[in-house]
């Protein structure tokens, strides 16, 4: 369950206007999640946080030693296609592309 869990958020997802992006890729047998934002390019771990109710969504705690409050990346997904086909993130939204 979670092997296809792990595959299925992976991939690249941009914010509105294509102001910022989200990459997620495997590094052995974590995801690590690249961000491009205003403030520059961060890289970091995600550790899964929510596999039970991953019917909508999955949520992955954000690992970094270089803040106190870890943050959450989840992933939705659509309705009809029941791809994940959404990521957010701090304030932001990001959409597969």
């Amino acid at each position: 369950k979670i092997g296809s869990a792990l595959d299925e958020v992976k991939g690249s997802y941009n914010s509105a206007y294509d102001m910022y992006s989200l990459s997620i890729s495997q590094k052995g047998p974590v995801l690590q999640a690249d961000l491009e934002t205003d403030d520059g390019s961060f890289s970091f771990p995600l550790l899964v946080k929510d596999i039970e109710s991953y019917s909508d969504r999955l949520e992955f705690s954000v690992y970094s030693l270089r803040s106190q409050s870890k943050g959450t990346v989840i992933f939705y997904r659509d309705k009809q296609s029941g791809k994940v086909a959404f990521a957010a993130y701090d304030r932001f939204l990001y959409q597969r592309v």
